[in-house]
């Protein structure tokens, strides 16, 4: 009883499914040209008339590329029957491409079909699709590739990401080829097939891939670059240029970014002398052509189809940014944990989507939502035109990217967000974001100011006084910080000093009279009850890992 009815929840949330493509699809007479019965399924779904011959039919790849070829020319040739042992369905050669008919009864059927819808073929709207099958060979991948047409697309077993048409379908590695792509997944919960991993509507919307600028800041990361370069390399996403940009290593980094640039024309490497994360983020933003920029830090790495998600989500909603969330790997778990990450397939839902609009970003950055994720520029696409006269502030050594980010958002321009951990970042002693010194706790300070201050003069008193709330918060654990014993936090005498300096100056403000009890409360524990203090900290802690708060 409640396998039937499960079966009967999945069916409906199946068509529905379908319809939303349905709803999507802006290209009321798309010309697909298939090898296969991919064209056939995908004209069923859509619920269109068949505005393609090579409807139910199939072509071995090395044919299909050279009938593709000559397109026009081929079309013009008629079909004559042909006959082979043991095959029970028609066949045909158009002069010398053999064409198997298998979903006709009669040669005459076929034929008749054949003529009819050739008609309807449109050269300005035609979609190539492509199959690795029945002993298709990389060669024939790769002619594939150079064929003149702007949407073509060729399913493949595994990725190939030196060919801008592959597409790689999950679920075949093991196999020498693909299989049947039209085969529902057994490893699906829903029901979705094989090529439902494919966005078709997207590409018969006639989407162009945009050029994403991948930009890598490098410095002393000799033991992470690669994984992190790799990553990127491996993307379904293949329209995108990845600028290294080594800050002054001096422990073999650029030897190993220059090994990974040879014989791999998407990769640039620029050097320069150590002048800090944002003097070399801000390098490859001057360097990038793309029209998207795309922030990765060189000890992290990314999920496969994160720069495809992210940039099927900008151009579709029209958002500025978009972001996703990210996971936290502690580094001697990192590649165990990230390749687990990598096998996961998330889908396309609507659900797993938030559109922020106008400045609803710039007010989960200031109330710090979705833990924290508009605060970091890690994992973020931003449109190219966006970032004009905006930069990384090379004065701070900390907390640059945060006013970055509030810079962008304080435009007031559209984001958004997929919400899946596409983002992997790597955590380990010694990183930039965890460094323990007196400079780091300066820069955040001023960075929390600046964005506090900015808000008070354009009147949105509010935002000032959440960020107030957050700068005293900072302040009481920077505090607490500087009791900790000498050889844990080597500046920890002067932390304390500074931390209290500083609460003495925002005590004095007109906005920590407008702050809660409970802040407050926070303050007074942290600054003469601190062991209370701890322990409210780490309660606080299990709570919102157990979400109650």
């Amino acid at each position: 009883m409640i396998e039937t009815i499960m079966e009967r929840v999945k069916w409906h949330e199946w068509e529905w499914y379908k319809r939303r493509r349905r709803y999507r699809l802006s290209n009321e007479k798309p010309v697909i040209i298939a090898s296969n019965c991919v064209g056939t399924l995908i004209y069923h779904d859509l619920k269109l008339p068949f505005y393609s011959p090579t409807i139910n039919l199939f072509i071995c790849m090395d044919d299909f590329v050279r009938f593709l070829g000559r397109l026009e020319w081929y079309l013009e040739q008629p079909v004559v029957e042909v006959y082979e042992d043991g095959i029970p369905y028609p066949i045909g050669m158009l002069a010398d491409i053999k064409i198997y008919f298998m979903h006709y009864n009669t040669f005459a059927e076929a034929v008749k079909a054949w003529e009819r819808r050739k008609t309807r073929v449109t050269p300005e709207n035609l979609f190539i699709f492509g199959c690795e099958r029945d002993r298709c060979t990389y060669e024939t991948i790769k002619q594939f590739d150079k064929l003149p047409y702007k949407h073509k697309v060729i399913f493949t077993h595994k990725d190939y990401p030196e060919i801008s048409s592959a597409f790689h379908i999950r679920g075949f590695e093991e196999q020498k080829e693909l299989r049947n792509v039209l085969e529902f997944r057994k490893d699906s919960f829903w029901k979705r097939r094989y090529i439902d991993d494919f966005d078709y509507v997207y590409f018969l919307n006639g989407w162009e891939k945009p050029m994403i600028s991948v930009i890598v800041p490098v410095y002393e990361m000799a033991s992470y670059l690669e994984t992190c370069v790799q990553s990127v390399l491996k993307q379904t996403y293949s329209s995108f240029e990845l600028i290294l940009v080594d800050d002054g290593s001096e422990d073999g980094s650029v030897e190993i970014a220059r090994r990974l640039c040879v014989g791999e024309e998407r990769i640039r490497l620029l050097t320069q002398e150590h002048k800090g994360v944002s003097a070399a983020r801000n390098a490859g933003i001057r360097a990038a052509k793309g029209k998207y920029l795309f922030f990765l830090d060189s000890d992290d790495a990314i999920h496969p189809n994160l720069l495809e998600r992210l940039c099927k989500l900008a151009e579709e909603s029209g958002a500025g940014v978009c972001a996703c969330r990210a996971c936290s790997v502690i580094s001697k778990d990192f590649e165990k944990t990230r390749k687990r990450l990598d096998e996961k397939r998330y889908g396309s839902s609507r659900r797993r989507i938030a559109c922020l609009k106008g400045r609803e970003a710039l007010s989960s950055l200031i109330f710090e939502k979705e833990s924290g994720v508009w605060s970091v520029v890690s994992g973020k696409l931003i449109r190219r035109c966006e970032v004009e006269n905006i930069w990384f502030d090379e004065n701070l050594t900390n907390g640059e990217d945060t006013k970055f980010m509030y810079q962008l958002l304080e435009k007031g321009m559209d984001a958004a967000m997929v919400k899946y951990s596409g983002y992997y970042y790597r955590k380990r002693d010694g990183s930039a974001s965890q460094l323990q010194n007196m400079e780091a706790y300066k820069s955040i300070y001023k960075c929390d100011c600046y964005i506090r201050d900015n808000e008070m003069g354009h009147g949105r008193e509010a935002h000032a006084v959440r960020r107030e709330r957050t700068i005293i918060g900072k302040l009481s654990g920077w505090h607490v910080a500087g009791h900790m014993e000498e050889g844990h936090m080597p500046c920890h005498r002067e932390l304390e000093k500074y931390s209290a300096e500083l609460m003495q100056a925002e005590r004095a403000s007109e906005l920590w009279k407008r702050l809660g009890i409970r802040i407050k409360l926070e303050y007074a524990l942290a600054f003469y009850f601190y062991p209370a203090y701890e322990i409210c900290h780490i309660l606080r802690q299990a709570f919102r890992r157990m979400k109650i708060l």
